[in-house]
């Protein structure tokens, strides 16, 4: 199976509703499984921009 990596850059509203991602995490694997798709890991993480 092949392994995807997203990088992504949280915009000011992002970064405002951080607390929402990990509901937001697990509406995005049952949208995925619907389509056949799948996810296994998330992580967030923090760093320089």
């Amino acid at each position: 199976m092949a392994t995807c990596i997203m990088l992504i850059h949280l915009t000011q509203q992002g970064i405002q509703n951080i607390k929402e991602s990990p509901s937001r995490e697990e509406k995005a694997k049952k949208s995925l499984s619907r389509h056949g798709c799948g996810a296994e890991n998330g992580i967030f993480g923090n760093g320089p921009v």
